[in-house]
């Protein structure tokens, strides 16, 4: 028998074991159109639940490079993808987010629920 304490090993010496944004399969990808406001919000969830219903497990990228025009209905969208993905066993990550989507991540502070990548 051996009394030996096995050595902790620092988290930041872990290997990243979430997988790269460029590694997630096009068709686990969610594209926010170029405007998500109040007035078009649930249309917007309701176009992109079909992609998420056929994502079970894994991770399903949000992308939002094509976003100009939003308001705080987009973590609405947002949160509502999060959650569905999480009821599939997925998660989400949010890529090519613009300045003004990161920034309304922070002041609702959300960005312990939205992983922007």
């Amino acid at each position: 028998m051996s009394t030996e304490t096995p050595a902790v090993q620092d988290p930041a010496d872990a290997p990243d074991t979430a997988p790269a944004v460029d590694a997630i399969p096009a068709s686990r990808t969610l594209v926010l159109p170029d405007q998500v406001t109040m007035g078009n919000a649930q249309d917007v969830i309701s176009m992109l639940l079909p992609t998420l219903a056929q994502a079970p497990g894994g991770d399903v990228l949000v992308d939002a490079s094509m976003l100009q025009r939003l308001d705080s209905s987009v973590l609405a969208v947002l949160l509502e993808c999060r959650r569905r993905a999480r009821a599939n066993g997925a998660g989400l990550k949010v890529s090519a987010a613009p300045r003004q989507l990161t920034d309304l991540i922070r002041l609702y502070g959300a960005q312990d629920l939205l992983e922007v990548a």
